[in-house]
């Protein structure tokens, strides 16, 4: 795709010289508008979004320099070119201050602006070459903190990037077809909309969005029925559920399940051409959490099969979705009531939302039930020690930690720390983290617009080559068949 160029100068002449006079597709360019005065120019910018602003200063109403000071509060990240006459200069240090990329004196050099330009494309695509990354890194923390369960607050995902207070909201949406990839495609659009940053990924086919801001008083009931409404565009019924507004500290895991729920209840079903409510008639998010945290409170495991598998079905109707719910509630519970179990069940948490029959939820409760025997028979032969690292390298698996690191947060010695895991597991510290940064590069792979690049970095490791060959060697396929597999 192009980028996009707008062109400001009073002088008409030299707006069609620059028009025509530049082969703009030979440098992946292409002139969006133009304008004669600083006035026009501000409402092209802030209706283009523009990477590139190729402007005179002495204009009509409002001279170029202004028209880029008042664009600053949009954030649009454009490349300035400031086009000037000798007797101008003047103006060279205000264009400095306002981070202007780059200025030519009049009469304009070809060659000279065509240095400038590529130096601006170049520029661009190194911007967003760090700018993915970094969207690469925060999916991967998001996918982490749903994936395991546990309450991360939300600054934590967002710590890098200099957002340490403010707001925070969640949107959950799920296509009836159950196939969402679509929707995170549209929401592109959305995000380039919305205000702060806004993390998007598919966690098994549903779309979650975490928008976060360092504003405290945003509007974020428009901002989430913005993207809703272009979620309303698509063609096929989407379900939607949004959050409250949370503050960064609050948990991930809180705004998610408030969210989901919601979506539950109905707060949001598009269906082509409409706004209805929801045509689940069972399973109230309140009633749902009550039945869960009644069936937690005194599990005892396999045992309770038949007990708990009648209680879901009288309490859900069938529904996919409410038991999608009420398992997760009901995982949650039993994880905050036996904290020492959480290494063993916290992917029961994830897997719970990936049941889309009543045979597929019968067979992870089989399979959860048998995971709390385990945990309460194999906790017994594991130290707290080894417990508490198992939890600490989960949550940090993105960060490339090291045994060293770990030893010392846990103040004992590596060689002390590695022999224990091996011990009590039966593979190595690496072999854990290995294991840890593939499950959460699986759900990257789902979202088709990330590069396997991207996900390489995103999971912590330097180049592509590292990443292949640890994944092949642990999942006896490539990353790329693996998305292929996935896909069909």
């Amino acid at each position: 795709m192009a980028y996009k160029v707008i062109i400001v100068d009073d002088n008409h002449n030299t707006v069609k010289s620059l028009l025509y006079g530049v082969d703009w597709g030979a440098l992946n360019l292409e002139v969006a508008g133009t304008a004669y005065d600083g006035e026009q120019g501000k409402r092209l910018m802030e209706e283009k979004k523009p990477d590139i602003v190729i402007t005179d200063i002495n204009m009509p109403y409002m001279d170029g320099l202004s028209m880029v000071e008042t664009s600053l509060d949009q954030d649009l990240g454009s490349k300035v070119i400031v086009i000037t006459g000798y007797d101008k200069f003047q103006y060279a240090s205000r264009a400095i201050k306002l981070s202007v990329f780059d200025y030519i004196l009049k009469p304009i050099d070809d060659d000279e602006l065509l240095t400038a330009l590529e130096r601006a494309v170049k520029s661009i695509q190194k911007d967003r070459n760090v700018n993915r990354q970094v969207t690469g890194v925060l999916k991967g923390r998001l996918i982490l903190a749903l994936m395991s369960g546990r309450d991360l607050p939300v600054w934590s995902l967002v710590s890098d990037i200099q957002i340490c207070k403010g707001s925070c909201a969640m949107l959950v949406a799920y296509a009836n077809d159950g196939f969402s990839q679509p929707l995170l495609q549209r929401v592109e659009y959305s995000e380039q909309r919305i205000t702060g940053r806004t993390i998007s990924t598919l966690l098994e086919e549903k779309l979650v969005i975490l928008c976060t801001s360092e504003e405290e008083d945003i509007s974020w009931e428009i901002q989430l029925k913005e993207i809703s409404a272009v979620l309303c565009e698509s063609d096929r019924t989407v379900r939607i559920g949004t959050s409250r507004v949370y503050g960064l500290k609050d948990s991930v895991k809180d705004l998610y399940l408030e969210a989901y729920e919601n979506m539950l209840e109905g707060y949001g079903v598009t269906r082509p051409g409409e706004m209805a409510k929801t045509d689940i008639r069972y399973g109230k998010a309140a009633d749902l959490q009550a039945e869960a945290a009644m069936l937690a409170q005194d599990i005892r495991g396999t045992e309770d099969y038949e007990k708990t598998y009648a209680a879901f079905e009288r309490c859900t109707g069938g529904s996919i979705i409410s038991l999608q719910v009420m398992s997760v509630i009901y995982c949650t519970k039993v994880i905050q009531k036996h904290k020492q179990w959480a290494v063993y069940l916290d992917s029961a948490i994830y897997s719970a939302i990936q049941n889309t029959s009543i045979e597929m939820f019968g067979k992870w409760l089989k399979s959860f039930l048998k995971a709390v025997d385990q945990a309460r028979d194999q906790g017994k032969g594991k130290s707290e020690l080894v417990l508490n690292v198992l939890r600490y390298m989960e949550i940090h698996t993105l960060e490339n930690i090291k045994l060293e690191q770990v030893a010392s947060e846990f103040y004992v010695s590596p060689n002390y720390l590695s022999s224990l895991i091996s011990k009590e597991t039966g593979i190595t510290f690496q072999q854990h983290m290995m294991k840890n940064k593939m499950a959460v590069s699986k759900q990257m792979l789902d979202d088709t617009r990330m590069r396997v690049e991207e996900i390489a970095y995103a999971v912590g490791y330097e180049n592509y080559v590292s990443f292949y060959n640890a994944f092949k060697r642990l999942e006896g396929i490539t990353p790329s068949e693996y998305r292929m597999r996935k896909r069909e």
